[in-house]
């Protein structure tokens, strides 16, 4: 599907500073902008922890934890390996592994940059440990590195989506170099089905290709950062920064070439928004909204700019676990926000 011109996608999360609470109408409802949390660097991701607690990622390179109630911990998570922030790279996504109340394993994707100059995506773990004021990460293990590494600072990816299965999905920019993205023996342009412990997973459509690499689960792609799973199919859909006027949602499948560059963000709902159930919410970087996209199945048959003139660049959004809609704001002093229903 190509979205319209101005909207850069960003799929799960992101807003701007605000008063305690602002309200919106929408179509479908009347929106209470409350802001969690302010004065963050630059954030790029959220992850909800099974206790309530949340990690924020700011691009600089830095982690952070908020608690349940959203204080944040005056200091940033220790232990993490060092992160390379120039232009669009830095610390980027984080999620918890779906057994995390059992094996404590968070994952996060960082810009990293070699002794010859040359940077690319990283995919590390960690375990959570300590308390407020201490938190830091133990066993810290790099997985996964993109390869070849490029001199480019553009078009990172980076988007962590665990399946049901648990195997984990990573997604990877073409770093401004497009042709890169048809070679499959290439991780430019692509994106991954990884286990938990950074391996091709089994059934990729590739393993048994000698030209292509086995991580490799869809290839063709401009600079997916925004992904999610169907809440009824379990399938991942995808948000993809295109040239102006060329973003993309997709439906990603196994094996499936999606185009770039020979041819010129994911799903979620909330439980407290019923007249959005089954819709996608889309992050605007450049047109500084919330988009909401309606399916009939794998048919797209409407969407809707919410939000525009309320909010800053949406880097992510989320459906925390209590039904509410989650927001970061991409700026050097940018903010959590949380949508309720104020109707």
């Amino acid at each position: 599907m190509k979205l319209p011109a101005a909207t850069l996608l960003a799929l799960l999360i992101a807003c701007a500073p605000f008063a305690a609470q602002s309200q919106v109408a929408t179509q479908e409802h009347r929106v209470r902008i409350v802001t969690v949390a302010s004065g963050l660097a630059h954030p790029w991701s959220l992850a909800f922890l099974p206790d309530g607690r949340m990690l924020v990622t700011e691009r600089p390179g830095r982690l952070r934890l908020l608690a349940k109630d959203g204080s944040l911990d005056p200091k940033p998570v220790e232990g993490l390996p060092r992160v390379d922030p120039q232009q669009q790279g830095g610390l980027l996504d984080v999620a918890a592994h779906p057994d995390f109340a059992r094996n404590g394993w968070i994952y996060w994707t960082y810009a990293q940059r070699d002794d010859a100059g040359m940077n690319g995506t990283e995919l590390a773990r960690g375990k959570l440990a300590g308390g407020p004021g201490s938190y830091r990460v133990e066993q810290a293990q790099v997985l996964f590195r993109m390869q070849p590494k490029s001199a480019s600072g553009l078009h990172f990816g980076s988007r962590l989506v665990f399946d049901r299965k648990g195997q984990l999905y990573m997604t990877l920019g073409d770093r401004g170099e497009m042709q890169r993205a048809q070679d499959l023996g290439d991780h430019r342009g692509k994106i991954l089905r990884l286990t938990d412990e950074g391996k091709p997973a089994p059934g990729n459509p590739f393993l048994d290709d000698k030209k292509a690499l086995a991580e490799v689960f869809s290839y063709g792609h401009r600079n997916v950062q925004g992904a999610a799973l169907h809440p009824r199919t379990g399938e991942l859909w995808a948000t993809e920064h295109g040239p102006q006027g060329g973003d993309e949602l997709n439906l990603v499948r196994a094996g499936v070439n999606y185009g770039w560059p020979v041819i010129t963000y994911g799903v979620n709902y909330g439980d407290r928004f019923p007249r959005w159930r089954g819709d996608v919410l889309l992050g605007a970087l450049r047109g500084q909204a919330l988009i909401r996209v309606r399916l009939d199945g794998e048919r797209v048959i409407g969407d809707e700019s919410m939000l525009a003139g309320s909010l800053s660049r949406v880097r992510d959004v989320r459906v925390g676990p209590d039904g509410f809609v989650y927001l970061l704001t991409d700026q050097s002093n940018g903010a959590l926000l949380r949508l309720e229903p104020a109707d």
